[in-house]
């Protein structure tokens, strides 16, 4: 019974000796002597670590000092013991999320005109993911600071945990995608071509997500096959739009889409047929894809004028060279000039300040002989050079 009694006494005596450093924090804490506060709440969390209420008030002390990630650890100790505060520190980390997010918004943006500031703004959303970890936006925010220092494992790691969090959100595949792209370039720049195309698929693997999950974003659908052709995947390229047309005949931004691709690979015919064809879809409908195939109907006609002219031109050489008499000009490259000058206009319509449009306005103009028109294109396309 002797050493029950003792053994119970010791217990009393430590069990007090928390209390009385618990009461003193909280005594420090009403009169605001943070710093004694902080000290006798770190005492009784010594003296019992199982105490959740010490655990507690030690966060309540380091939230009103705002030492935000001790605050956390002090919090998130306290959960795992008890929920008896859980309402109370939720109330807390929220509010230390929202101050954290809005100061880490506030510095990137300034992190755009003075990169120093970046570093700043990864200082506070650091904090505001420890205290709401299930923020996807945060994570979000974060990798626009560490993209915008150039630190592109930094981006992806915050991307990828984004992307975890909610695989529907698009923006952060689409960083994603572009960081893997622009990380490609600059690989392919140093020589490292292995690496490049390492780079170029983890973005095409992006982009496929990013597809998957919008689409009828023709955005989407061009920035895969463009990286699609960059990684040498043109047969992806090629099967992805083409399919998608012929399972889709009506998709607007399938049509849009093969008829790009074609464009790139310089099958004008092919190329002005699948984008007629778009248009023909919804030909009242005049959104940003409709004015692009607008533009691209009137540079495949164009690009199929010279290409024919240039042949012609060789063909003309050559029988020069061989001295035949009486060698024709071929001009009927002209008609695809032709063809090509009604879509240039009406972008042109839309494009009111593109100088490099109105420029090759008038080249088109001078070919087809409509001086009166050159002229005035190529006066428009001076005019908004001076006023830049």
């Amino acid at each position: 019974m002797r050493l029950i009694s003792l053994s119970l006494a010791m217990l009393l005596i430590v069990s007090s000796s928390m209390a009385q450093h618990l009461t003193s924090a909280k005594l420090y804490m009403r009169y605001k002597d943070y710093d004694k506060a902080e000290a006798s709440a770190m005492k009784a969390t010594e003296k019992d670590p199982n105490e959740e209420e010490a655990w507690y008030v030690l966060g309540q002390v380091r939230y009103e000092m705002k030492k935000y990630p001790g605050m956390i650890e002090a919090f998130d100790k306290a959960l795992a013991l008890d929920q008896t505060h859980k309402s109370e520190i939720s109330i807390m980390k929220y509010k230390i999320w929202a101050d954290s997010y809005n100061a880490g918004v506030k510095y990137y943006n300034k992190g755009r005109d003075t990169a120093d500031y970046f570093n700043t703004a990864l200082d506070s959303l650091k904090v505001a993911i420890a205290a709401l970890p299930e923020s996807t936006g945060t994570y979000y925010v974060a990798s626009l600071a560490y993209y915008g220092k150039k630190d592109y494992d930094g981006a992806i790691g915050m991307l990828n945990k984004s992307i975890e969090k909610d695989p529907q959100r698009t923006d952060p595949i689409r960083l994603l995608a572009q960081v893997h792209s622009q990380r490609a370039r600059e690989k392919k720049e140093a020589k490292d071509d292995a690496g490049s195309k390492q780079e170029l698929e983890k973005a095409a693997s992006a982009y496929e997500k990013l597809y998957a999950a919008a689409p009828t974003d023709a955005d989407n659908i061009i920035s895969l096959i463009d990286v699609y052709e960059r990684a040498e995947m043109g047969e992806k390229a090629l099967n992805l739009t083409s399919k998608c047309v012929k399972t889709t005949p009506n998709n607007r931004v399938c049509r849009f889409a093969y008829g790009v691709y074609l464009l790139k690979k310089d099958q004008y015919a092919e190329s002005i047929e699948q984008l007629k064809a778009m248009l023909d879809i919804e030909p009242e409908n005049m959104d940003e894809m409709s004015k692009d195939a607008t533009y691209n109907l009137g540079v495949a006609n164009l690009n199929w004028g010279v290409k024919m002219k240039e042949d012609a031109d060789h063909k003309a050489e050559q029988e020069r060279k061989a001295k035949k008499k009486n060698v024709k000009e071929d001009l009927t490259y002209k008609e695809k000039f032709k063809s090509a000058l009604p879509y240039l206009e009406k972008t042109a319509e839309i494009r009111k300040d593109d100088a490099a449009l109105y420029a090759q306005l008038g080249k088109l103009y001078a070919n087809l002989n409509m001086t009166k028109e050159a002229k005035a294109a190529f006066d428009t396309s001076d005019k908004i050079m001076k006023g830049k």
